[in-house]
């Protein structure tokens, strides 16, 4: 298992949910240049700000595991409906 950044598995999730599963569990050759490349560019706009220390939605407690990324999951389906 892969232990992750808050802002590399809020991106993975919200944007390439398909590799998501994959790369947690170890199939690193599954991000590519270009997600990375994505990844980048993400961090660089207001809501990938918001991910690193000091943002808004930073959080220290972050675990990086199945069990938070869930937990996010499950918050941010109750906020959209």
């Amino acid at each position: 298992m892969v232990r992750m950044t808050q802002s590399m598995e809020h991106f993975l999730w919200t944007y390439h949910k398909d590799k998501f599963a994959l790369i947690l569990m170890g199939h690193v050759e599954e991000f590519t240049e270009e997600m990375a490349q994505e990844y980048t560019d993400w961090l660089n706009t207001e809501d990938g700000r918001q991910y690193l220390k000091g943002g808004s939605k930073y959080d220290e407690t972050h675990l990086g595991n199945i069990a938070s990324a869930k937990a996010r999951a499950g918050e941010r389906k109750d906020n959209e409906g």
